[in-house]
């Protein structure tokens, strides 16, 4: 069985909570996977998920907080916490941009798409159209080089 996606990312989670509770809580020494964790939540689920991921973690962990070295454990806790809204804007971040990249391969296809629709009623007028005059021959024939200059210039960008 193989596990992409989100809901690789929900079961590796729960994993990584089950790993450092069954491995001394706070003061487990795989504590900082929860870290790794809530960036990956962030990536891969919506992002606001990384807040539910580090409330879920430290109501798990809050028996483990006021016991032993106290400063310390508000430290991981703060840390966790302080990584949440970096994980945040991180993956809002990385949302956006996939968004505009899909946008940008859009805008390339309806380009190259249009050049190819010019270019063939150009062509099409060419050899349909037996009396055209020299000017209108020459502008038509411009009109092709600028659908392949087109074409090529939606090919590189």
């Amino acid at each position: 069985m193989r596990l992409d996606g989100a809901l690789g990312v929900t079961v590796l989670s729960i994993l990584t909570i089950f790993l450092v509770l069954t491995t001394g809580g706070i003061n487990s020494p795989l504590f900082p996977l929860l870290y790794f964790s809530a960036f990956a939540i962030g990536f891969m689920l919506r992002p606001f998920m990384v807040f539910v991921f580090v409330i879920v973690v430290a109501l798990f962990l809050l028996s483990d907080i006021l016991k032993g070295d106290v400063i310390s454990n508000l430290i991981k806790i703060w840390l966790l916490t302080f990584i949440a809204p970096l994980a945040f804007f991180l993956a809002r971040l990385q949302k956006k941009q996939e968004k505009q990249d899909e946008k940008v391969e859009a805008i390339k296809e309806r380009a190259e798409d249009s050049a190819d629709t010019i270019s063939k009623d150009v062509e099409e007028i060419i050899k349909n159209e037996k009396e055209i005059h020299t000017e209108s021959t020459q502008r038509l024939n411009e009109i092709l080089e600028e659908t392949e200059e087109l074409r090529e210039e939606s090919k590189t960008k």
